[in-house]
């Protein structure tokens, strides 16, 4: 009987389990293509079209999502919790087409789709810290592009990512940035490089609030504490190597997950200013 009792008791709670997960899907849906009231620059003056190049490819890392074409890719393959897709961001069929500014800058900096739908792990909250200038020189890059021929399809929630979608589990940044701050007007007088670094290369988004470090989840190691005590005995030249080689100080090769290869283009100097401005431990 009482084992009876236990079966029963399971039974009923898996039941509830299942009916909770599976109607997320609709209420997750419903939030994420709730508008979202931003209004995107309508104009920009001419970008720097090389330094849009770089901007886009060694420190905003867009092709870790996108492809090294930009024609877009999955990102994530698991229909029980979501096919995550990155968008072919060219103007060949299946591509975003010609993107107006406003478009572009919804999209970048405000992590908005042309549709008005919040984008899920698109990194627009570091992205946010991009100035009228940054975003100028990406956009002359973006509009160049030449067209591919690539349909990647839409990004689909299955129950668990509704689920984390409502949690707060799967990052929906349109959520959380402070869209009023988000830079209309230029940049007036000099930036601190490092910080702006780490937070337009989206450092925080592998390694956790305050780079303290968290669990990447599945089968992904754990992203380490970026804390300049935590490090121990990393130096610098540690640093540099890690990010050039993707080899760690004790020689062990870096987790495809970490975009090394992109950071290993950046200067020497970009590399000390973010050294430098990695947190102490508190």
């Amino acid at each position: 009987m009482r084992k009876r009792t236990v079966l029963l008791v399971v039974f009923l709670l898996g039941l509830v389990l299942s009916l909770v997960v599976a109607g997320c899907g609709p209420l997750a849906e419903h939030r994420l293509t709730r508008p979202v009231a931003v209004v995107g620059l309508e104009r920009l003056a001419p970008g720097d079209l090389e330094r849009g190049r770089r901007l886009g490819t060694t420190v905003l890392v867009c092709t870790e999502c996108h492809g090294p074409d930009l024609s877009g890719k999955v990102v994530i393959d698991s229909p029980a919790f979501a096919i995550v897709v990155a968008p072919n961001l060219t103007s060949g069929a299946g591509g975003v087409g010609r993107l107006s500014v406003s478009q572009w800058d919804l999209a970048v900096r405000h992590g908005l789709a042309r549709d008005g739908r919040a984008m899920v792990l698109m990194p627009a909250d570091g992205y946010a810290s991009l100035s009228i200038e940054d975003l100028a020189d990406l956009v002359a890059w973006l509009s160049s592009l030449p067209p591919v021929d690539a349909t990647r399809g839409p990004t689909r929630l299955g129950p668990f990512g509704a689920l984390a979608v409502l949690t707060g589990g799967l990052h929906v940044p349109a959520w959380t940035i402070a869209h009023d701050r988000v830079a209309r007007t230029s940049t007036v007088g000099p930036r601190a490089q490092g910080p702006w670094l780490i937070q337009v290369s989206g450092c925080a988004g592998c390694h956790g609030e305050a780079l303290k470090g968290r669990s990447m989840g599945g089968s992904l190691p754990a992203a380490p504490a970026l804390l300049r005590d935590a490090k121990h005995s990393w130096s610098f030249e540690n640093f540099r190597e890690a990010l050039r080689l993707g080899r760690a100080r004790d020689g062990h090769e870096l987790n495809a997950v970490m975009p090394w290869r992109s950071f290993a283009n950046w200067t020497d100097e970009e590399l000390r200013a973010v050294w430098e401005a990695l947190p102490e431990v508190q």
